[in-house]
């Protein structure tokens, strides 16, 4: 039978119309005849009971039956429930397509930007980013110097001393022994080296001081002090003379130009130029030599070294001699013209331009005729230029290779001659914590692998024509704004091999016995303290120590009196001052011999 509203065939079984939902109640027979019109009168009422009540949808109350089809063809079916289901699952693979994007942005942006910039682009990404941590650690020199020196009276103190294994000081004594000398060298055990920098910038005034002291006693001291108000320098021997020695600095050049540059340095700070500036400098010119390569091509590559592999984006950038004159004429045509670089030439020229009028009667005294001195020089250049690019017949090409990582950061590069030949080759690797490094130059090879964890541990290397010469171990940690390392030096495999070649059993056991040089060093604001030591099993035989504070309360205290330097006189009575057998009593306590005292003496 058919359907009485749509006109299709149905089952006998069936209640309601699988094609368009009617109920199926009164059947019509297949033989009865079905018009158009009674069609749409029991369609027209039906719609009329449905919407009656709402008197907004009567407009539309024939719109479902549109598209019916009176003339007995089957009808596009009615839409079910698995078109919704299919639907929901697109927008669901759709917002989890985007949430996965966005939790891998940096990866993904990295892709899109690899696959779409041209060499030349990421080449300068990679450029900017490589300055930009220059500049970081730039700028934090920068505060330090200035938080160093933000105080009027501020300075430094050094204290270097020895430190020597018993086993060292039994072989010193029977060496010397040997020798028909009876020393007593524990006094060494005591021996410290100590030099302060003071400035007092509101008194106008300097001190470098230096002394030598064994087990707490001074036993040779000098100081000199710069006093610019009086325009003079003062030297001091207090160990030796209580009178100290002057020159005036008003009648010698030189001295007053050294005097200057003591004082200036009381300020670094002032030295220090802004280091925004100097990234726009260095990104402006880097780009300007990026933009005169010829062709920059890009590629992919998996670079491994020592096990460690990682993909890396290969930019080869070309330049044939033609490109280098261009880039080098556009490159002076730009400094000629550039306010900020010029700002920055003329600060650095401040100290040149004092020390050589201190040398030079005719040399530009000034940072106006220092500049413009170097102004006359780049069109000097210029011209040389434009005349060696005219008689250019043949231009030879070289390809310079840089490696970039997916954070846009230069990870190494190579330098080919113009026949392909490789001059020199430096790439670094990462993989999870694990890093490796590769800098070749010919026959020399340098090799740095380790692992990057609260404590970074690695071994560097040194080869030449295959041979392992020299190994390094380093350890480096950071805690609490304090930075801790070690690097312990020794001698390579291959190279012990050839010292026992040449003197036999005495190298083989001197390697065995695991002989370093190894340097410890703690780091912070604070203090900083290195240690450089020979090991042998394990112990440190010999060290040297070397301890650095700030000081805080600086105390210069520059002489009344002395003698003039410039009268011939007084200088022969300075020196006569001198308490010199006093010295030599002190030496010889230490168990220095006679001997050594008298020829110290002569």
């Amino acid at each position: 039978m058919n359907c009485k509203f749509c006109g299709a065939s149905v089952s006998d079984s069936d209640v309601l119309c699988p094609y368009c939902g009617s109920s199926l109640e009164e059947l019509i027979p297949l033989d009865e005849e079905v018009t158009e019109s009674a069609v749409q009168d029991e369609t027209a009422a039906l719609a009329q009971d449905d919407f009656a009540q709402d008197d907004s949808a009567q407009e539309d109350v024939q719109a479902p039956f549109a598209d019916i089809n009176t003339e007995g063809t089957m009808p596009a079916p009615k839409k079910s429930k698995i078109g919704k289901i299919v639907l929901f699952s697109i927008i669901g693979l759709l917002a989890v397509g985007i949430i996965l994007l966005a939790l891998n942005f940096s990866s993904a942006y990295s892709w899109f930007k690899i696959k779409t910039s041209s060499g030349k682009s990421l080449l300068k990404t990679g450029f900017h980013n490589s300055l930009d941590e220059f500049v970081d650690s730039y700028e934090d020199y920068v505060e330090d110097a200035a938080k160093m020196s933000s105080a009027p009276q501020w300075g430094t103190q050094m204290q270097a001393s020895l430190e020597m294994n018993e086993q060292i000081f039994s072989a010193l004594d029977d060496a010397f022994a040997q020798q028909g000398m009876d020393l007593n060298l524990s006094w060494l055990q005591d021996l410290n080296l100590d030099m302060q920098m003071l400035f007092d910038k509101k008194a106008s005034t300097a001190m470098i001081a230096y002394g030598i002291g064994v087990a707490g006693e001074e036993l040779f001291s000098i100081e000199s002090i710069v006093d610019q108000t009086n325009e003079k320098v003062w030297f001091a021997y207090p160990s030796l003379s209580e009178t100290a020695i002057y020159a005036s600095s008003s009648d010698d050049k030189f001295m007053q130009a050294a005097m200057e540059n003591v004082i200036d340095r009381m300020n670094p700070n002032g030295n220090n130029y802004p280091p925004e500036k100097l990234e726009s400098l260095l990104k402006k010119y880097g780009d300007i030599i990026i933009d005169g390569f010829g062709k920059v091509k890009k590629s992919s590559k998996t670079v491994e070294i020592d096990g460690i592999s990682q993909k890396l984006t290969v930019l080869d950038a070309y330049m044939s001699e033609e490109n280098a004159i261009n880039m080098c004429i556009t490159l002076l045509e730009t400094v000629k013209n550039d306010q900020d670089l010029k700002q920055l030439i003329l600060q650095m020229s401040q100290q040149m331009t004092l020390s050589m009028s201190s040398f030079y009667e005719d040399a530009p005294y000034g940072e106006e005729e220092f500049y413009n001195e170097f102004l006359d020089a780049i069109d000097e250049q210029l011209e040389n230029l434009r005349n060696e690019l005219n008689e250019l017949d043949v231009t030879k090409e070289i390809c310079l290779t840089f490696y970039m990582d997916n954070d846009f950061q230069i990870a190494g590069f190579k330098v080919q001659d113009e026949n392909g030949d490789e001059l020199f080759r430096f790439v670094g690797v990462e993989e999870k914590e694990r890093y490796a490094a590769e800098f070749v130059a010919g026959d020399v090879v340098i090799t740095d692998s380790g692992k990057v964890q609260e404590k970074n541990t690695g071994t560097m290397s040194l080869s030449v024509d295959g041979a392992e010469l020299f190994t390094v171990d380093h350890t480096t940690s950071e805690k609490d704004d304090v930075m801790k390392a070690t690097l312990k030096l020794k001698l390579g495999d291959d190279l012990m091999q050839q010292i026992s070649s040449q003197i036999g059993q005495d190298a083989a056991m001197l390697y065995m016995t695991g002989v370093a040089l190894q340097l410890d060093a703690t780091v912070s604001e604070e203090q900083a303290d290195f240690q450089l030591s020979f090991v042998m099993v394990g112990q440190k035989l010999i060290s040297v120590n070397l301890k650095i504070d700030p000081v805080r309360n600086v105390e210069i205290i520059v002489p009344t009196d002395g003698f003039n330097a410039a009268d011939d006189e007084q200088l022969e009575n300075w020196a006569a001052s001198w308490d010199l057998k006093g010295l030599m009593d002190k030496l010889t306590e230490l168990g220095l011999p006679v001997e050594l005292i008298d020829e110290l003496m002569g």
